[in-house]
């Protein structure tokens, strides 16, 4: 269970009090602490235990969230999307793939709008074999055998980073996600810029006109937003972002913490 901080309250004794409470020292507090919120504070199993100690922060004035890995989604929670088209109303989406590929998203429907970043790595290990001169065996041999064969590997790690719209629904219908060169962007007709950047944004421009209302955060895509995050074998750091922000913006309304996004 991840324990997050939400808000800070500003009286000063605010670190001393949540160490004593925590364990943790007051200087480790406040880095973790630091940056853009929300910033996990503490990871345990122990749920009660967590419980406890999101109440007794809460008494301290600290807004904090609990959130459970194995309930952020990832992308095969999600729909991603191929195609995206305006309706009156909302949009329809087309996914490349599954059983089902035409989705119907009301502006009602929505909760949020997300910028991220999806970055993947890869490691290719090349193995090259060649002959090189060996004095050696021309001197044993006589002249005779005047080569060796040498094998040579390298490793190179790859990094591909794709941004994406996260559409987030409340209606508990599936999630669409708009990746930047997953999308047909022939829909936007003569609006279609010559670089898949420009038709991201185009779209994402496109998405918050028909739907003022709902809230858009661009966080993640932050300097040190999601490096921040602890390494979770099972979770992808960018989906627990976007979840964590997902689940702190409720909390920051009431609080009225409206600094980091719009």
């Amino acid at each position: 269970m991840i324990l997050a901080i939400v808000r800070v309250p500003s009286t000063p004794d605010a670190f001393d009090r949540a160490a004593a409470a925590t364990g943790l020292s007051a200087a480790d507090i406040r880095r973790r602490a630091a940056g853009v919120l929300p910033r996990v504070l503490m990871l345990d199993a122990d749920a009660a235990r967590m419980t406890m100690l999101r109440d007794e922060l809460a008494i301290m004035g600290f807004t904090t969230v609990l959130v459970d890995p194995e309930q952020v989604p990832g992308d095969g929670d999600r729909v991603v999307a191929r195609l995206i088209e305006a309706t009156v109303g909302g949009f329809v989406v087309h996914a490349g793939t599954g059983t089902t590929t035409r989705h119907e998203v009301p502006v009602a429907a929505l909760e949020l709008v997300q910028r991220g970043m999806r970055v993947m790595s890869e490691v290719r290990t090349t193995t090259t074999q060649e002959r090189k001169f060996a004095g050696g065996r021309a001197l044993i041999s006589g002249g005779l055998v005047m080569t060796k064969k040498v094998q040579t590997t390298s490793t190179q790690r790859e990094e591909t980073r794709e941004p994406f719209v996260l559409l987030q629904r409340w209606d508990g219908e599936p999630d669409i996600i708009l990746y930047e060169h997953r999308l047909d962007y022939r829909g936007l007709g003569k609006e279609m810029q010559p670089t898949s950047r420009a038709n991201l944004e185009l779209t994402l421009a496109k998405v918050r006109a028909a739907a003022p209302a709902v809230p858009f955060d661009d966080r993640v895509v932050r300097p040190g937003f999601v490096q921040g995050l602890p390494a979770l074998g099972s979770v992808e750091p960018v989906d627990l972002a976007l979840h964590m922000v997902r689940v702190a913006r409720p909390l920051e309304a009431k609080t009225q913490s409206v600094g980091y996004y719009r």
